[in-house]
Order: C-alpha cells, then structure tokens, then sequence
C-alpha cells in the first residue's frame, strides 16, 4: 500500500514569531537536521500527487535533483561561468568603454591592444572594486515549492529562510585566469583605470572617519574637522595656540581639494570634448608641479583618524590615564604589488611594454631602504616588491607604537598653513601606516600557508582593496588547458584528413572535440547524467587531498582576500562549505552549489573555449629526441630511477621518507642540480 505524505517545511524566518523558532535545543536540532538532510531529497513535486493524493504516474521532479555531482574541485573549478561584467553605476566613464568592444581605450593609457576577455576581467574587477551594494548571501541555495514560491535553504545547516539574506560586497577577489592569457596586463589595465582613485578610511563602526589634511585639520571650520578636532585635541586645548581655526582662503581649499577628491575620470580621447579634457588635465598638473604651491600640494597629505575605541569627549569628568589615542592613516592612490623574487624583473618589463601612461614605478629589492610614508603615498603609483623585502617589513610590525595622542607641532612652510612635518617615525614599517587602495599578491596561492609570513603581515596592514594572481588557486587545480584545443583539433586533422573532415565545421557546430576524437571515451563526471530517474549510483567521496585543497582556499578567502561575511565568523568557510562536502556518505544536497556560489563570488576566470574563441594557439608539436648519453651517464640515472623505484614502494609515498614529501625539496632540489653539473662536465670531458 502506498503512503502519500505532504510536507510541509516552516521556515526560521517566519512572520510574527520573533525568532523563536530559532531557539531549539541541541538534542533536538542535531537530530532533525539529520533527518531534513535524509528526507528533503527523496520529496517529489507532482502536483496531480500533491492535489488528488494519487500515486505518481511517472518519475517526477524531486525538490532538490537526487542525481549526485560527482565533479572533484578541478572539475568545478573548469566549470566556473565566465564573467559577464556590467557597466558599473558612477563608473560608466570607463567600465562602460571596457565593454564596449569597438571602443580602443585611447586616453586609458595602455599601449597594448586588449582582447576581448581581458577587458571583461577587468571591468569584473572594477564591477568588484567599486559596486558597493549588497549580495545575496552565496551560502544559501534557492528551491521551490509547490506552488512555485522561492525559499532558499542552508545545506551546512539546514537553515530554512523564505527571504534570502545578504552580505555586505567586498571589494576583492583571485583573479586566477589560465597561464598564459595575461593575468599582468589586467592588473596594469585595472591599475591604469583608476590610478587618480584615493583609498577610502576603513568602515568603523564607531562612526564615520572624516578625510582630512594637516591643513584642513589644523585650521578649517568645518563641522567634521572641528569634531576630529576636539575628540584628539581632549584637554589638550593650548597645543594649537598658534594655530587658531580660521576661514580658508580660496588657495587653501583648492590645496585640500586636490588632494582629498582628485579628477578620476579616464576621457575618450577620440573626441573632440575627451581630448580637449584630458589635454587641459595634463596642463593644469604639468602647471601645478611647476608653480610654487606645488611643494604645498605634496606635504599636505589627506588622512583619517583611527581610533581602537571612541575617543573621551572633553566634557566629560576629566581622567588621568586616557584611552589608547588615534594611529595617522594616510591615503594613497598608490597599488601595492608583491611578487616572487623571480618575477620582479618580469613586470618591470611588462609596464614598460604595456603601458604608455608614465607610471611612476618603486622597485624595493632584498637591499632596498623603505622610503618614508609620505615619500610612498604621494611620489609613487605602483610599489613593487619581492616576497622577502615585504616579509622583512614584518619585523616593524609593533602598530600599537602609532597610537599616541602627540599631534604633529611641526612649523608652518614659510607663506603658507601647511606644516613642513619633519616628525620621526616610532620604528614601525611605513607600510603600516598607510591606507592602501590595493594590494596584489602574484602567485597568490602562497598566502595559503599561514606558516609562511606573508599571510600574517598583510593581515597587518590597512588595504581596501585586494588580489591575489595566479593561475594555480591550489596544487590540484591548474590552470594549463590554454591551446588544449587547437591541439586537439590538429589531431583530429591527422587522424581524420584522409576523409575529409571540416575541422571549423565542427567547431562552429558547437560540438565537443573530445567526443569527436574519441566518441567511445567515458563522458566526464562534470557532465550530468541525462536519464530521469533515481540517481542509486555511489556519490563521490571527497578524498584527503580534496580536504587540503579545500583548506588552502578557504583560507585565502577568509584570511587575504577578507570576504567581510568570513571576516566577521571565519568558521563560516568551515561549517558552511567544507564540512558538507567532506561527509562520510559524500557531499550534501546543494554543497556544491554553495561551493560554486562561494568561488563565482570570489574568482574571475574566463572558460578556456571562452578564450580560445579570441587567442587560437598553433598547435603543438612533439617529437622524441634520444640522447648520446655517455655510459656512465646511463648508468647513474638508470640508478637513480631505480633508487626512486625503491623509495616510493619502501616508503608507501608518506611522511619524509618519501623523497618527494615537500620537507624534502631543498635535498632534491641539490640532487637534481648535481645531476645536471655530472651530465655536463661528462659532455665536456
């Protein structure tokens, strides 16, 4: 006899219950969530079944798809939708010109024409950068009911909502496109699109952090100036005696305005009005750095307060410690670029090559002195640094020596209100005391590892804006699929040409070169099964390597590229995505759409046939050339692929008497170089 059971599902979120559904004891949660795990895949949505009561007549759509995604983390990660940037609103100026493909970006300042993903890219990161409004919380998957109302679900949790929360935007991101599809060139186009743009204070929740300069601070009338004023100055009323606020001049706001709100605009300058403005720009800033108020302009540095807890109001019953006093922020419209040691020649050469805007570029190598903070925030637009300088900066890393109440007492530049501040630094890296627009990362999958010191210091410092470059996120996914098809396509030239294939008939059909190829090939476990029925094969287990994969990611998320949803709970990328998909039985209904919500939200990356309808690589050639090896030659490395033989068996490929264990790089790094000097002093003998 058939039993046929409505469900009904009461959401946490609903009306006129004050929350109180969500307070559940742990003995009755624990298991009711086991159980809605178990049971929200096996309910169907017929709805002459769920009218009449009548068994269903054939197998119906179930409520989430029981067909299990037996796709690994590469797999999701070649899956990953292209970017499909919009124009960003109060940024059309530029993103719209990004998207616009028959617009060149003359006056944007690249001197390389950009392909057609790579402009998408960037204004993704703009779109990223600069669209401020909310998201939908990608932790929550969409479902529907019977009568086709949206609810959204928590796979991690089982959380049941009928509005589906959002999340505050962050302004950051992995830009992880394949090798070789110019990820450098992005970052330089994106820098070039906002190279006038100043960084912003950081959002404190004790109030807004007015923009101000030594001028306006010391002297304007205004009311956030006189607030910041009197929240620093506390008891300290006669420390500005010579000082006294006073009316601007015409001179001195222009000074504070040029500084505190710079022209951001990129103009077309293939017309008439664009190049008209853009030549009067270069006029005016050619002029101001001639003139006298030019050295004014450069000390007079726009700032925000940061304060660790709200200042004392002076009315309030006097005390004789205070609190701990506000640290001097600078902002800077400068991008802070990291890079390995190998690469930094490289990207010299890349903004030579790719830019003709004059960037005004500082290279800090292993010697380098670190300039002083206004030096960097005011005379550079890209900083430029090796792994190991910027590590070294870790060691001025005591950011409590910049909270103080001493203001700056500096004398006046003569004929002005501007101070000439020749205060000294407390023996903290200038890099801390500085508000950054951006910081890239290249390579970025070593701020994976937070044993490593780059993750913990730039934890450290102030950025608004951050990326991380690379092509491999993790070790298992790689980006190395650029060209995969023209080299597919060439084989199937060779193998088919006595038949008269037409190749581009193929590919302009749409059809899969893979499947042409080898149409008996298994199909990929990306791809989902086409039948209807009950999915009753085993899912995929996720193994170990899965867990690490997964680890390193979660903490790029929450610990560089600072999503402010993990920032504010970090086990959120824990409970919410990993554990699901690391259970015993395989993932859980919708942990891979949750997954796939968490890195679409996170990373730009175009799919390879996206790309390689712009890029056609020739295909690639390969043919075997057999050494003259010398006889002793031979016998070493028969050796030593027999020494490798014995090591992987003997040691079962665990812990570090694997030869191939990471702990072991450095000793077979030597191993490897030792064999190239004997094959080479052999050759010379």
């Amino acid at each position: 006899m058939d039993v046929i059971l409505r469900i009904y599902i009461i959401p946490y979120d609903l009306a006129n219950v004050q929350g109180q559904l969500r307070i559940r004891k742990k003995d009755i949660l624990s298991p009711a969530r086991r159980y809605l795990r178990r049971l929200l895949p096996l309910i169907i949505q017929d709805r002459e079944t769920w009218m009449l009561g009548s068994p269903p007549r054939s197998v119906s759509q179930t409520l989430i798809s029981n067909n299990k995604d037996r796709r690994n983390l590469a797999e999701i990660y070649g899956d990953l939708k292209s970017p499909r940037p919009t124009t960003t609103v109060g940024w059309e100026s530029i993103t719209g010109r990004l998207l616009d493909f028959s617009d060149d970006l003359n006056g944007l300042g690249m001197r390389s024409t950009l392909y057609k993903y790579q402009r998408r890219s960037i204004a993704a990161m703009m779109q990223t950068e600069l669209d401020l409004t909310d998201t939908p919380d990608p932790l929550f998957i969409a479902l529907k009911t019977m009568t086709e109302e949206t609810f959204y679900l928590q796979p991690g949790t089982m959380e049941v909502l009928r509005d589906r929360p959002t999340t505050r935007a962050g302004q950051s991101g992995i830009l992880c496109e394949e090798l070789g599809t110019g990820k450098t060139v992005m970052i330089l186009g994106l820098i070039l699109a906002t190279i006038n743009q100043l960084s912003t204070p950081e959002p404190s929740i004790l109030g807004e952090r007015p923009v101000m300069t030594p001028l306006s601070f010391r002297h304007f009338l205004s009311v956030e100036c006189a607030s910041a004023r009197k929240g620093f100055l506390r008891l300290k009323k006669d420390i500005f005696r010579f000082q006294e606020p006073s009316v601007p001049s015409l001179v001195e706001l222009l000074l504070h305005r040029r500084r505190t709100a710079p022209d951001v605009n990129v103009y077309d300058t293939d017309t008439p009005l664009g190049a008209s403005r853009e030549a009067r720009k270069k006029y005016w800033e050619e002029m101001a750095e001639n003139i006298a108020p030019a050295k004014l302009i450069q000390l007079n540095i726009p700032f925000y307060h940061h304060y660790q807890g709200s200042p004392t109001a002076a009315e309030r019953s006097p005390r004789t410690n205070f609190d701990v006093g506000p640290r001097v922020m600078h902002l800077t419209s400068a991008t802070l670029i990291v890079v390995p040691a190998n690469l930094l020649s490289q990207w010299d050469r890349e903004i030579q090559k790719h830019c003709e805007h004059p960037l005004r570029v500082l290279i800090l190598r292993s010697g380098t002195a670190m300039p002083s903070t206004a030096s960097l925030v005011t005379e550079y637009d890209i900083i430029l640094m090796t792994y190991t300088r910027f590590t070294a900066e870790s060691k001025y890393n005591k950011i409590d020596k910049l909270h103080s109440w001493n203001a700056c007492t500096c004398r006046y530049v003569p004929g002005s209100r501007i101070p000439d501040c020749k205060c000294k630094s407390p023996g903290v890296s200038p890099l801390l005391q500085v508000r950054w627009k951006r910081l890239v990362i290249d390579e970025g999958h070593v701020s994976a590892s937070l044993s490593t010191l780059v993750t913990p210091f730039t934890k450290l410092l102030s950025v608004e804006r951050r990326w991380i470059v690379t092509g491999t996120p993790t070790r298992n996914l790689l980006g190395l699929s650029l060209g995969e098809r023209s080299n597919l396509k060439a084989q199937i030239r060779q193998q088919f040409e006595d038949n008269e294939i037409d190749v581009d008939s193929i590919e302009s059909d749409g059809d899969d070169v893979h499947d042409i190829l080898d149409p008996s090939a298994p199909t990929s476990r990306s791809q989902k099964p086409s039948f209807t029925g009950i999915d009753n094969r085993p899912p995929r287990i996720w193994t170990k390597y899965d867990r690490e994969d997964l680890g390193k990611l979660g903490k790029m998320i929450s610990h560089f590229v600072a999503v402010p949803q993990f920032i504010a709970s970090p086990k959120l990328v824990t409970t919410h995505v990993i554990e699901p998909l690391l259970d015993p039985q395989g993932p859980r209904p919708g942990a891979i759409q949750v997954l796939n919500q968490v890195m679409e939200m996170i990373m730009i990356r175009h799919r390879i046939e996206d790309v390689e309808k712009e890029v056609v690589l020739p295909p690639m050639h390969q043919e075997a050339v057999l050494l003259d090896l010398d006889p002793y030659a031979v016998k070493t490395y028969n050796a030593m692929q027999a020494a490798l033989a014995i090591n992987a068996v003997d040691s079962q490929r665990v812990d570090q008497d694997y030869m191939f264990h990471p702990g072991n790089a450095i000793a077979l790094q030597t191993t490897v170089k030792n064999f190239s000097q004997y094959v080479h002093l052999r050759k010379l003998k």
